[in-house]
């Protein structure tokens, strides 16, 4: 029989004792996952809520979004750049202390957005259809801006959404 660090004869093979540690090479893997984990959970919003969009001409509801809500500097900083896809009827609401303009882009993005830009009276002031993923492009409004509502691209015209149409922002505020 081999002792512990030789070789032993099993079936006419030889069997070498293993010269890598696979903790050596799956720890920096691990590592890498965890702080992958990490990094998205803390920086993805995690409190969600219903956003209903109300016809602006005649006050009509048009539709209810489930959406994540990013309060926080580091939430707004990412958005939803470490998304792939938005589920049917989602999206990402950016709250702002106060209404301001506000600047958006799409480069870090993996998909097609619209970005609707919400006045602090809940009015809608600006929507970019469509905007592309990758893109330098600078999307805002020089209007104060409460609110921003990033969704599926689509969504606005899917739904009718339109400028002028809006939300209750006390809905938002004070859940």
């Amino acid at each position: 029989m081999g002792k512990i660090g030789d070789s032993s004869k099993i079936s006419g093979l030889y069997i070498w004792p293993c010269l890598i540690d696979l903790n050596t090479i799956f720890f920096p893997l691990r590592l890498v996952l965890l702080l992958g984990t990490l990094s998205i959970s803390s920086t993805s919003p995690s409190k969600t809520l219903t956003l209903e969009i109300f016809n602006g001409r005649t006050d009509s509801h048009l539709v209810t979004f489930w959406v994540k809500v990013a309060i926080t500097e580091e939430e707004k900083a990412v958005g939803l750049s470490n998304h792939f896809f938005l589920p049917e009827k989602e999206g990402l609401l950016f709250i702002f202390d106060e209404a301001k303009s506000v600047k958006i882009w799409t480069r870090f993005m993996n998909f097609p957005i619209d970005i609707i830009f919400i006045n602090e009276k809940g009015q809608i002031s600006r929507i970019y259809r469509s905007a592309l993923p990758g893109s330098d492009k600078i999307f805002g409004t020089y209007s104060p801006s409460k609110f921003v509502l990033e969704l599926n691209a689509g969504d606005a015209e899917r739904f009718n959404i339109k400028k002028d149409d809006y939300i209750i922002p006390e809905k938002i505020l004070f859940k």
